[in-house]
């Protein structure tokens, strides 16, 4: 953790979540990742990237469609669930905690109970 003594412009304070008991997880099923640009006209908005988590219900269909069957049905429609913009250095993090999590999951066996 970098301390104000260090550097007065760059520190970093604890944080604690806040977790609503009301709040449920939503079901993703979608991920829609790309890259980010300078949101403000002097280009000061940080580097990073958009994502977006959503759900598609799955279409029904007959046991066996046809081709045509299913060309006719067109773009299933996906519900956003969530959309963001993160900093390249939140996207770092990021990518540094799933890689540890999938580790242990792949350590586990991709059995959860053994985490």
């Amino acid at each position: 953790m970098t301390t104000h003594a260090e550097d007065p412009q760059n520190f970093q304070l604890p944080s604690q979540w806040e977790i609503d008991p009301r709040s449920q997880p939503l079901f993703v099923n979608q991920v829609m990742v790309q890259p980010g640009i300078n949101a403000l006209p002097d280009g000061s908005a940080p580097a990073g990237i958009y994502v977006r988590f959503g759900h598609a219900m799955p279409p029904l269909f007959p046991d066996n469609p046809t081709p045509e069957m299913i060309s006719e049905f067109g773009a299933i429609p996906v519900t956003v669930t969530g959309q963001f913009y993160l900093t390249l250095d939140i996207v770092r993090n990021l990518r540094d905690s799933l890689d540890n999590i999938l580790k242990a999951f792949d350590r586990a066996g991709e059995d959860s109970r053994d985490l």
